[in-house]
């Protein structure tokens, strides 16, 4: 399994609410949708080798 991010997520704020994706106008904000994706990433390889360690798997 390979995930792969960049140092972009440094710039996420705490908080998940999907209101912060829209400026005062309503227009969407791709970078903030990128970040929250990488940090998504991240979580997700974080969790997925800790259960592979858990499991005794070689690929953890």
């Amino acid at each position: 399994m390979v995930t792969a991010g960049s140092n972009v997520y440094r710039q996420v704020r705490s908080g998940t609410d999907d209101d912060e994706n829209r400026t005062a106008a309503g227009s969407f904000q791709p970078l903030r949708q990128y970040v929250r994706s990488t940090v998504s990433n991240l979580l997700f390889a974080q969790v997925s080798n800790r259960r592979l360690r858990a499991e005794g798997s070689p690929a953890g």
